[in-house]
C-alpha cells in the first residue's frame, strides 16, 4: 500500500495518517485510515476510526486554533490546558521563527505546570531548513528532548529526500498523499471470467482471446504460491491444479516468454511454497461449522482483525527482496507460470482460434 512505502521511506521514523479531511467517499476517512495502520502508520487523527479499530489516535491543534486566539502565545497556553498530555504545537501558522519562540516560551509554562513540551510541527516551507532550525533554537532553549513533527503534502519521495538530506524529523504526518490515491487513482487492473460451475458440479474453464497476447486471460482455476529462498519471498507462481498438484519449471512469464530464472533449491522451495490464496467463504452445513471455526473460517472482532492484519503486512514486508522495496525505480516482484500450465493454456487458446467463428 502507499503507506507502506511511505513507511519504508520514513526508516523506522513513526508515520501519522492525518488524511481524514482529504478522503473521498462517505467512508473514505475511516478505510483509508483502516489501511494506513495495516500499511505500517503508528496512529491517526481519526478519532472515530481510533475507536472501531483500535488505532492509537495522534495529531496536534489545527491552525484555526491559532487564528482564534488574539496571539499566538496565548493560543499554546490554552492548547497546553485543554490537552496537557499531547503538548505537540504548530509553529508556523504566521511566521515560523517567531512560532518557534513562543513554542519555547510555552513549553517553560507546561514546565511550571508538571507537564512538558513533545513536539513542535512544521506544516509549510522548506522542512529541511526549518527543521534545523527548530532543532538550534530547541537545544539551546535546553529543550534537547522535544521532538519534530513535519506535515504538509509529503509522500515517500519528499520523505525520502529528506531522510537522505538528514534533516532533524522525528515524525512524519502524511494526509492528503496517502488517503486519497494521489498518484493513482485507479487501479489499473480488470476482471475476466475463469471458469465457471456446470449443473454436473464441474468447473468448466472460460478465458478471453485477442489478438493483443497481453490481453489473453488464463482460462480455468488457477492457484497462487509463493516461493522463497533463505527466507527470502524469491516468486508467485501461478499453476492450475487440475494440470499438475505441484507447479515445475522451466517457468514463463505471463505472455508466454521463457524466463532465464531459476529457483535455488528448487525442490525445498517448491515444498516449502506457502498458498497466497485462502477462502473467505466456504459452504458449510451445521455439522460442518465447528471444523470451519477450527481452521479460522469464522469471524473476528474487527479491531482484532486489524491488529492481525498489521501484523502480518509487516511479517510479508520484512520478506521480500530489498530490491523490490526501493523507493525509486523498485524492482518488480516476479510473477511466473509453470511449464506443464503454459503449455495447457496454449493448447486452449491455439484450439480455440483455429475454430471457425
Amino acid at each position: 500500500t502507499k503507506a507502506a512505502r511511505v513507511c519504508l521511506a520514513a526508516r523506522g521514523d513513526p508515520v501519522l495518517d492525518f488524511g481524514l479531511r482529504r478522503a473521498q467517499g462517505l467512508d473514505g476517512g475511516v478505510s483509508a485510515s483502516r489501511a494506513a495502520y495495516i500499511g505500517g502508520c503508528a496512529g491517526t487523527s481519526n478519532v472515530l476510526a481510533g475507536k472501531l479499530f483500535g488505532i492509537p489516535v495522534r495529531g496536534t491543534h489545527a491552525h484555526s486554533w491559532v487564528m482564534a486566539f488574539d496571539d499566538e502565545l496565548q493560543a499554546f497556553d490554552g492548547f497546553a490546558e485543554a490537552m496537557p498530555q499531547n503538548g505537540i504545537l504548530l509553529v508556523d501558522t504566521y511566521d515560523t521563527r517567531e512560532g518557534l519562540k513562543h513554542a519555547v516560551a510555552a513549553a517553560r509554562r507546561f514546565r511550571e505546570k508538571g507537564h512538558r513540551l513533545l513536539a513542535v510541527r512544521l506544516d509549510s516551507g522548506d522542512l529541511d531548513y526549518w527543521s534545523r532550525t527548530a532543532r538550534r533554537t530547541l537545544d539551546e532553549a535546553g529543550l534537547t528532548d522535544v521532538k519534530i513533527v513535519a506535515s504538509g503534502d509529503l509522500d515517500e519521495y519528499r520523505i525520502d529526500a529528506l531522510k537522505r538530506a538528514e534533516a532533524p524529523i522525528d515524525l512524519w504526518g502524511v494526509g492528503t498523499r496517502l488517503a486519497t490515491a494521489y498518484d493513482e487513482p485507479a487501479l489499473p487492473g480488470v476482471y475476466k471470467l475463469a471458469a465457471i460451475e456446470t449443473e454436473q458440479g464441474a468447473m468448466r474453464p472460460c478465458w478471453k482471446l485477442s489478438q493483443q497476447v497481453e490481453k489473453r486471460s488464463p482460462p480455468g482455476v488457477v492457484e497462487v504460491v509463493r516461493a522463497y529462498v533463505d527466507g527470502r519471498a524469491r516468486a508467485d507462481i501461478l499453476y492450475a491444479p487440475h494440470v499438475e498438484a505441484r507447479p515445475a519449471g522451466p517457468w514463463y512469464d505471463f505472455q508466454g516468454l521463457p524466463l532465464s530464472f531459476s529457483l535455488e533449491d528448487e525442490e525445498n522451495s517448491l515444498k516449502t511454497a506457502e498458498p497466497r490464496l485462502v477462502p473467505l467463504f466456504s459452504r458449510a452445513d451445521d455439522a460442518q461449522a465447528g471444523e470451519h471455526e477450527a481452521t479460522g473460517l469464522h469471524t473476528v472482532p474487527e479491531a482484532e482483525a486489524v491488529v492481525r492484519a498489521r501484523k502480518r503486512a509487516q511479517e510479508e514486508l520484512a520478506r521480500l527482496p530489498e530490491a523490490c522495496l526501493r523507493i525509486r525505480d523498485p524492482q518488480p516482484f516476479p510473477v511466473i507460470v509453470s511449464h506443464k500450465t503454459r503449455q495447457a493454456w496454449s493448447a486452449l487458446w491455439n484450439d480455440s482460434a483455429e475454430e471457425p467463428s
